[in-house]
């Protein structure tokens, strides 16, 4: 039994989650789509015997990918990175073509029945915010009251709404985004907006999500792998709760004074049902907990971050846990710690030089990331 990682250059979690199958003598491989075309190629035949797909040149380590894969994480699918490969007024022909070719790539897996982390065919579905708060308040979870619109006048009315009942409004983006200076980068993120920044946005260009903002105590981390749910609470610092709603914008994360938390008894079959209706083995969920200690669902990404949990916070065993979820290859999985004891990321990291191998991987990769990308989701 095999696993297949598809990796981009330099993402610390497939390095890390890598070296530890290792040190459990799991076999597995990553995949670098970012390689395409320009330094390597893909091959997918179909017979009436079954389909073989073939990836040289992207692979790590090795220049062919196994044919016995059963478990495939999509971590991060990357992209064909044209660059000069194709000549200008062919581009357009290209670029379909790799759309096409990509999305090949992925279902093939499907159809082979491996156990994809997650279903690329629910990608897309899953990663609307829209669909995930109708799916959590389906499931009986509490949702914040939400606005999607480019309306000036119903974003200001929704502002107006929420402050009569003594709420404050916060913006979302829709997925995250950065702006580049020369001085710095801007990355969008969850603020409270008022009214006049409203007027003074192009909103009707540019819709924006907005919520009346839940006053938290502090904030929860869910990380879903299979039935097994392994939850972290985490504060924004009392100084700066004035001015940060969104944890991931605190500068020193070390502040953030991570810890387990068990999730309520209640909760449980509802966080499992709103997965099994995205059709997700895999996430990272968001809460809020109140002062009355009510869990609000903000939001779930199907490839989210979890390392953190555990380097902030040594005694959650999330490394352990997820690397035997990828050995499991089922939706099943409920994780019990080995009798040998469990993997832990600070052990890890004292055999790898996590930061030499992130450099290492981007700078012979460099280049392709600047080339224009084409995914399916183009």
């Amino acid at each position: 039994m095999s696993i297949l990682i598809f990796s981009v250059p330099g993402d610390s979690h497939p390095i890390v989650i890598s070296h530890a199958l290792d040190s459990l003598g799991i076999e597995h491989q990553r995949i670098f789509l970012t390689n395409l075309p320009q330094r390597a190629e893909l091959s997918y035949a179909l017979t009436q015997a079954g389909a073989a797909l073939s990836v040289r040149g992207a692979t790590e380590p090795g220049t062919e990918l196994r044919r016995d894969v059963r478990t495939v994480w999509f971590r991060r699918v990357g992209a064909a990175m044209m660059g000069n490969a194709a000549h200008p007024q062919d581009r357009e022909y290209a670029v379909t073509a790799w759309i096409d070719v990509l999305a090949s790539a992925r279902l093939s897996f499907l159809a082979a029945s491996c156990f994809c982390i997650n279903d690329p065919k629910l990608q897309r579905s899953a990663d609307n915010k829209a669909y995930q708060l109708n799916a959590a308040r389906e499931a009986g979870l509490r949702v914040p009251d939400t606005l999607i619109t480019n309306s000036e006048a119903d974003a200001l009315s929704f502002i107006e709404s929420n402050r009569q009942s003594g709420r404050r409004t916060v913006a979302k983006p829709f997925s995250p985004m950065l702006w580049y200076t020369a001085a710095e980068t801007h990355a969008a993120s969850a603020e409270v907006v008022s009214p006049d920044e409203v007027k003074a946005s192009n909103l009707r260009a540019s819709p924006a999500i907005f919520q009346a903002l839940v006053e938290k105590d502090y904030e929860v981390r869910v990380t879903v792998m299979g039935r097994t749910l392994i939850a972290s609470r985490h504060e924004i610092p009392p100084e700066l709760r004035g001015e940060i709603v969104d944890f991931r914008l605190v500068p020193d994360w070390s502040r953030l004074r991570v810890s387990p938390v068990d999730v309520p008894p209640a909760l449980r079959p509802r966080i499992l049902e709103m997965m099994s209706a995205l059709g997700l083995v895999f996430g990272s969920m968001d809460f809020v907990v109140g002062a009355d200690g009510a869990w609000t669902f903000l939001e779930v990404n199907e490839q989210g971050n979890f390392l953190w949990q555990e380097h902030y916070s040594p005694e959650t065993p999330i490394v352990d846990a997820f690397c035997r979820f990828l050995a499991s290859g089922t939706s099943d999985f409920e994780y019990a710690p080995a009798d040998r004891g469990r993997l832990r990321l600070s052990r890890l990291r004292e055999t790898l030089d996590l930061g030499s191998r992130i450099a290492e991987e981007k700078a012979a990769n460099v280049g392709l990331e600047k080339g224009v990308g084409v995914s399916e989701e183009d």
